[in-house]
């Protein structure tokens, strides 16, 4: 199932093709994992990727560059902690060491505020 977004309203559109002047070709890929590799072996110009996959790639080497964030995830993106660790609030974190995959303004707005 696609969701409607601009990325296909700009594909049913021709945008990319009359904006670049040339040929484009749109694949379908099952997931970011299949992104990455078709990355890494030279068969992509470009992509609209998921974090995760993002952040795997750039961690394995992919030589990639993050241009661009299509969407805020809002409630999609969480901190997570260990169920056995004490963290309860984000008050909590203080002084603890805090690993992302990169760093986006949404992943600071929760320390902002404390």
């Amino acid at each position: 199932m696609d969701l409607v977004n601009g990325d296909l309203i700009a594909q049913y559109e021709e945008y990319y093709e009359n904006e670049l002047g040339l040929p484009v070709q749109i694949i379908k890929f099952d997931s970011g994992k299949d992104v990455n590799t078709a990355f890494a072996a030279g068969s992509l110009d470009i992509s609209e990727l998921g974090s995760s996959p993002t952040a795997l790639g750039l961690a394995n080497g992919t030589d990639f560059k993050v241009f661009w964030v299509g969407d805020i995830l809002g409630s999609a993106e969480s901190l997570v902690v260990k169920g056995d660790s004490g963290i309860e609030t984000l008050a909590d974190l203080k002084g603890k060491k805090i690993a992302t995959p990169f760093c986006f303004n949404l992943t600071l707005q929760p320390f902002k505020r404390h």
